[in-house]
């Protein structure tokens, strides 16, 4: 059973989390000045930096003008307005539980930078002044990513404030809430503590269960808590709304996991049917233009990639053959989108004959002697004697997948999507886990980017039913904006 907090010991954690409370305002409010600061010095930079490409003709001699330098007034007006532009745009806020935001806050720089140099443009034909277009088109496209990296800048460094939350509930869905903010530090979201009148073991790793639903005012008043999660309760949910409404007396913000978010997907669309709050769950798309597009990326995206990385692949196939002499590629049956088998090609990272060591454990899954997630976390496990030196290097690094962008080429595979599975595994799968055989197989996909070999069987088939359910070319390239960072650091991989 979870540690129960008694109410009067949660009184007497006030001054801590007072203490707590006023660290994390000196962070937020470090943070603050810092984004500021930077989004008005990168439209003064690129206006200073601009000056060269005055003159050029790049749109035509006729909207050549002259050079608009950081101290005109014009300069002036686009960068004051730009953190203007950035607040409306939500830029300063961070009051989710997702962390950083990555390419969906581009898309709303974008705009912000095109409206501040259009009124910087409006502004000068105003004032009669012969602006250079060149130098405006260019410092409005160079004004998103400029503003990503004060971002991302923040997002690696100690100004983001950790949110505390407090989690109603004690079963499954508020276990995978304290996985999740366990195994992604950088979303900087720590669960402090659990509220169930009845709660169930969370195991030993858990934050404590300060009580039942009664004790939430009190939780509140202490301070110390940026976020109430509600992760389902058997309480009557007319009780919960009585004391959610709590939250606003404290200005404490609330979020509330659906009942059926399995189906929502993760950027469900909220709607109002006659006050009433709704929300729209998107069937599958049935145009095939999004595919095109799609396998258009996988051929430019795998020929590029294996044009850039190919000295790279060059030194791994000359490493592998110089430490035993064996194949450079192993390829093995993997089964792709709706039942297709293919060989998939990879850098061979385990000694020869490697797979027939696994014989015992598929015959014992076979014979109904184990489980399929036993089966897989054995034969994928981190201290397998089997991979060699090198091989273990190209798995670090991510460096024995890249082979696979052959698959991608022929059609077989696509940059993103669920990773092929083996046959055994897939004859594992039943009801909604077949979902995941309906869209190409992918070198990258939402379980990689989540944790890689950390993620359990039942949490990944939960992934790629996700991906499966709600693809989007959108959701392709967040996903594989992600896998940059995430090889980088080499998190999960084995």
């Amino acid at each position: 059973m979870s540690t129960l907090m008694p109410p009067d010991t949660i009184s007497a954690r006030t001054e801590k989390h007072e203490a707590t409370s006023t660290t994390r305002r000196r962070a937020g409010s470090s943070r603050l000045p810092a984004l500021v600061l930077w989004d008005l010095l990168v439209p003064l930079a690129l206006f200073a930096m601009t000056g060269s490409l005055v003159g050029s003709g790049l749109f035509g001699e006729q909207f050549a003008g002259a050079w608009t330098r950081p101290y005109d007034p014009i300069a002036v007006l686009v960068i004051v307005l730009a953190p203007l532009g950035l607040a409306a745009a939500s830029a300063y806020r961070q009051d989710t539980l997702s962390g950083p935001e990555g390419i969906h806050r581009l898309g709303r720089f974008a705009l912000v930078a095109a409206l501040v140099a259009w009124v910087g443009w409006l502004a000068g034909a105003a004032f009669g002044q012969n602006l250079d277009l060149a130098q405006f088109a260019i410092v409005s496209a160079v004004l998103p990513f400029g503003w990503m990296a004060g971002r991302w800048a923040v997002d690696l460094s100690q100004l983001r404030p950790t949110q505390r939350v407090v989690v109603i509930g004690t079963g499954p869905v508020a276990r995978r809430i304290i996985d999740l903010t366990q195994r992604h530090p950088k979303m900087r979201v720590k669960v402090v503590g659990c509220i169930d009148e009845d709660p169930v073991d969370l195991g030993p790793d858990a934050p404590p269960v300060i009580g039942g639903l009664r004790d939430l005012r009190a939780v509140l008043a202490e301070g110390g808590v940026d976020r109430v999660v509600v992760a389902f309760s058997i309480r009557d949910d007319s009780e919960i709304l009585g004391v959610l409404r709590d939250c606003d007396d404290y200005g404490v913000s609330l979020a509330v996991v659906p009942r059926m978010f399995d189906l929502m997907g993760p950027q469900p669309t909220a709607h109002s049917f006659g006050g009433l709050a709704m929300v729209a769950v998107r069937g599958r798309s049935s145009t095939s233009f999004p595919r095109l597009v799609k396998r258009a990326i996988d051929l430019f995206g795998a020929t590029a990639i294996l044009a850039i990385t190919s000295p790279l692949m060059l030194a791994a196939a000359a490493a592998i053959k110089a430490t035993d002499r064996g194949p450079i590629f192993f390829r093995q049956m993997r089964v792709g989108r709706d039942g297709e088998l293919f060989n998939i090609v990879k850098f061979r990272t385990m000694c020869i004959d490697a797979e027939l060591h696994d014989v015992d454990h598929l015959t014992e899954l076979a014979n109904g002697g184990a489980t399929i997630h036993t089966v897989v976390k054995t034969i994928k496990r981190n201290d397998d004697w089997r991979v060699t030196r090198i091989g273990r290097l190209l798995r670090k690094t991510s460096l024995d997948e890249l082979p696979q962008l052959w698959n991608v080429i022929r059609g077989e595979m696509s940059l993103v999507g669920p990773r092929p599975l083996r046959p055994f595994e897939v004859d594992s799968l039943s009801g909604w886990q077949l979902t995941r055989q309906t869209v190409p197989p992918g070198i990258t996909g939402l379980w990689q980017v989540l944790g890689r070999s950390e993620i359990d069987w039942d949490e990944r088939m939960q992934l790629d039913y996700d991906y499966a359910r709600h693809w989007s070319l959108r959701n392709d390239l967040r996903i594989l904006m992600e896998t940059v960072r995430v090889v980088v650091v080499r998190k999960g991989a084995s």
